[in-house]
C-alpha cells in the first residue's frame, strides 16, 4: 500500500480548482469538501469507492485517508476548512458533523447523517452552489479590505444548501441506494415512481443506479416497488371494506389488469379470493 501523504494548512480555509488529474492517497487534519463541476471521477475515502460527477458534493473527514482518478474533463472545487474558521470555541472538536452539529445550525441538528458523506444537487442548484463557490474563490484569493466577512458568509451559505438537500427525503450517498430512500418508497408507493427519477435526481446514470439498487435490495426497482404495491393492497383488502376496484388505485395502480397480473405473481390467488380466504 502506497504511502500516506499528510497535509497540514497554515490559514483557516483555502479554496481551489482541480482539473483532470489523479491523485494519490493522502491524509489530512482539516475537513475537506469537494465540489464536482465537471466530468466524473471516482473518490476512494478510507477505502469506500464513491463514483461522482458534475452537482455531486463529497464530504471528507478528519483523519480519512482519500484519493481520487477521474476523466479528462473532470474539475473540482476543493475547500479546505479548519474547524476554528467555523468557531473558534470548536476547534478541539472530533470531526466534521460535531462541528456543524454545534456551530449555530441548530435548525439541521436532526439532518445529521455520518453517512452520508455524499451530496447530489439538482441542475437548478447546482447554479447557486457553483455561483457561491466562485464567489468563495474570488474573496479567498484577493483578500480584500472585508474578505473575511464574506467568505464566512459564503460557507454558511454553502452549508445550508447542503443540510437543506440532506433534508429531502432523496438520500443518494456512499452506496447510492439506503434506508431512506427505501423509507420513501415505502411511504409514497401510491405516487408515480420510477428509477429514472431517483437515478436524475442524484445525478447517476439510470444503469449505474439500476446496479446499485439491485445489489443493495436483492431486487429490480420495478420488483422491488410491486411488492410494496401488492403488500399494502393485501393489508386494504383485509382491513378495510375497500372495492378492488378502489384499492389498486390507492396503492398505485391505474391499470386493472397489470394490478391483478401482480398480485397474483406475488399472492398466488385473486384479490377477491384473498379477501374471501382470510375472514
Amino acid at each position: 500500500m502506497s504511502q500516506c501523504k499528510k497535509y497540514f494548512m497554515e490559514d483557516d480555509i483555502w479554496v481551489y480548482t482541480q482539473n483532470g488529474y489523479n491523485q494519490e492517497k493522502h491524509l489530512h487534519d482539516f475537513i475537506e469538501l469537494v465540489y464536482v463541476s465537471n466530468g466524473k471521477g471516482v473518490h476512494i475515502i478510507d477505502k469506500t469507492t464513491y463514483p461522482v460527477k458534475k452537482g455531486n458534493l463529497i464530504i471528507i473527514n478528519y483523519n480519512q485517508t482519500h484519493s481520487f482518478n477521474c476523466d479528462d474533463s473532470y474539475k473540482h472545487y476543493s475547500i479546505l476548512i479548519k474547524p476554528e474558521f467555523i468557531n473558534e470555541k470548536i476547534k478541539k472538536s472530533e470531526d466534521v458533523f460535531s462541528i456543524l452539529d454545534i456551530s449555530g445550525y441548530d435548525d439541521f441538528k436532526n439532518l445529521i447523517d455520518k453517512g452520508n458523506c455524499v451530496i447530489s444537487f439538482s441542475t437548478e442548484e447546482t447554479e447557486r452552489v457553483e455561483s457561491t463557490l466562485k464567489l468563495l474563490k474570488l474573496e479567498i484569493d484577493n483578500k480584500n479590505p472585508g474578505y473575511n466577512i464574506t467568505s464566512h458568509a459564503c460557507i454558511n451559505l454553502l452549508f445550508v444548501m447542503i443540510f437543506r438537500k440532506m433534508s429531502q427525503h432523496v438520500f443518494l450517498t456512499e452506496n447510492v441506494v439506503n434506508s431512506k430512500m427505501l423509507d420513501y418508497i415505502n411511504s409514497h408507493y401510491n405516487e408515480k415512481l420510477t428509477a429514472n427519477y431517483f437515478a436524475k435526481e442524484g445525478h447517476y446514470d439510470i444503469s449505474y443506479f439500476s446496479r446499485m439498487f439491485k445489489k443493495y435490495t436483492g431486487e429490480t426497482f420495478t420488483q422491488y416497488l410491486k411488492k410494496v404495491r401488492i403488500k399494502k393492497a393485501c393489508e386494504l383488502i383485509l382491513n378495510t371494506d375497500y372495492k378492488i376496484s378502489e384499492i389498486y388505485t390507492r396503492v398505485g395502480y391505474s391499470d386493472k389488469t397489470k394490478f391483478f397480473k401482480h398480485f397474483y405473481e406475488i399472492v398466488k390467488t385473486t384479490p377477491l379470493k384473498y379477501r374471501k380466504n382470510q375472514k
